[in-house]
């Protein structure tokens, strides 16, 4: 191989490690995060995506010198190979967290273009690996001026690197300010603005683990589609709540649709309007392959509390609620970006609203070895729950709404259908009070709550699904509205 090659590909390598390590030290939160994504432990991702910038840095710099170039080029090929190793391993379990490989310069959702580019990357590296440690070619510069001259270049090389970073950060912020204006125009356009008095917080919404409630509903060309057809295709949802007279739906749509074509295979989008035919198909159905169901009023939406459009709603495999609802277009592109990185055929996935800020579910974790008395005195361990489902509540005796639930659980106790699963009941008191609800159901004296909480239930009322196996099944729901959801049946 020709010095002149030589000296090509150590140059080419440089750059490519130069731009990487001067993109990640522009970005470090968002190094850090693609760190814990590839699943470094989120106390030591910080300081492995610096340590990670500053060896990139240091292969740049020894690429320049052939007396440390054949080094520099073996750090390199083993980088490289553990990038792609990790990007492969990350596909191979449905994954997809962003490479963030130039930082701010260029990020994207991992992908077979990923290691494309990463096995052409590691080309040079191996080459100048096989050449040996006294073939590297050339030096870049032999006296002091020459070499004054390229370390200037590299210095203006790095700028430019980094100007090129703040500039395409700008315009990304550019990009969303211009799609507000047109959502913000489009909203005064003349037409008057919907009072929405009906419509709760936008974080309210059927707690994750409930099943999807089944529903009756025709599509745009008057076909009749039931949930049970939808889960019976396979696969994941994400329900889109949309509206003929919500302007920003129609606005922010063709990113809708987008978004469809980029979860081909691994997603399923179904909308959900309401009103005609006519003014659904006049602002949504462009292009073919859409799914768009129509409501007569909002009967579905608020029954899965989507009172705010537009609003999306995950779905798992099994056919449960799998997020908290995404309302407006910020919440909506916050669930997208999980969604995009996430396995979405994992056993036991969700995603949380960065809007609600109660303490993290225990889905997917097995319930406590635990031991408690019940109020007739007779004991209780968690393999009197393993076997059958359990609905567990946390109840207290000054809680009104309480007493409202007690309420619901004695009426399905005297209807019982064997269906449901079994109700226990968490709570503190003294035990002749307690016994005054007068439920069949264990109730279990749980001093200061300690199980329940180890059960993730918090707020009064509350339950918890919890699996035949001990598995915890869904967050804690609080309030008959969303308890009595987490076993298909409504309040």
């Amino acid at each position: 191989m020709s010095d002149e090659i030589l000296l090509i590909l150590r140059v080419l390598l440089a750059a490519i490690f130069a731009l990487a390590a001067v993109g990640k030290l522009q970005d470090r939160a968002g190094a850090k995060k693609a760190m814990a994504d590839f699943g470094v432990p989120e106390s030591a991702a910080s300081s492995a995506s610096l340590g990670l910038a500053l060896a990139e840095l240091a292969v740049a710099f020894g690429l320049l010198f052939p007396s440390v170039s054949w080094y520099a080029a073996i750090v390199a090929a083993l980088l490289l190979a553990i990038f792609t190793g990790g990007m492969a391993y990350q596909m191979a379990k449905g994954n997809a967290p962003d490479c963030h490989c130039f930082g701010q310069l260029h990020s994207e959702p991992v992908n077979i273009w990923s290691l494309v580019r990463n096995t052409v990357f590691i080309v040079p590296a191996v080459l100048l690996v096989i050449a040996g440690r006294g073939a590297q070619g050339p030096a870049v510069a032999i006296t002091a001026h020459e070499y004054f001259v390229v370390a200037i270049l590299a210095a203006l090389f790095c700028a430019a690197a980094a100007i090129a970073g703040f500039a395409k950060q700008i315009i990304a912020n550019q990009e969303k300010i211009i799609r507000r204006v047109e959502t913000l125009e489009l909203l005064s356009g003349g037409e008057p603005l919907l009072e929405r008095n009906e419509a709760g917080d936008p974080a309210d919404g059927l707690a994750i683990g409930s099943p999807f409630p089944d529903f009756k509903l025709p599509d745009i060309n008057g076909k009749v589609v039931t949930f049970d057809h939808l889960f019976a295709e396979g696969g994941p949802m994400l329900f889109m709540f949309i509206g003929p007279d919500c302007n920003p739906c129609k606005a922010l749509f063709p990113e809708f649709r987008s978004w469809e074509r980029e979860f081909a295979g691994r997603l399923r989008f179904v909308y959900i309007s309401r009103g005609g035919v006519a003014e659904n198909a006049d602002k949504f159905a462009e292009g073919s392959g859409i799914r768009l169901l129509l409501q007569k009023e909002r009967e579905l939406a608020n029954e899965v509390y989507a009172k705010w459009t537009p609003t999306a709603i995950f779905v798992d495999a099994n056919g449960n609620i799998a997020s908290h609802t995404a309302a407006g277009d910020q919440a909506i592109r916050e669930l997208i970006d999980k969604l995009r990185k996430a396995d979405l055929s994992r056993q036991h996935i969700y995603f949380r609203s960065n809007f609600v800020k109660t303490r993290e579910p225990k889905i997917g974790k097995q319930i406590p070895e635990f031991s408690l008395k019940d109020i007739t005195g007779g004991e209780v361990r968690k393999s009197d729950l393993i076997g059958k489902r359990s609905l567990v509540f946390l109840l207290t005796l000054t809680c009104t709404y309480c007493q409202d639930v007690v309420k619901d659980i004695k009426k399905r106790e005297a209807e019982e259908n064997g269906h449901r699963p079994q109700f226990i009941v968490l709570a503190d008191g003294d035990s002749a009070e307690l016994a005054e609800w007068g439920l069949k159901s264990p109730v279990l004296i749980d001093k200061d709550y300690k199980t329940a909480v180890e059960f993730g239930l918090h707020g009064a009322p509350a339950a918890v699904l919890i699996g035949e196996d001990g598995t915890v099944l869904s967050e804690s729901a609080v309030g008959a509205p969303v308890i009595w959801p987490l076993i298909g049946e409504k309040p």
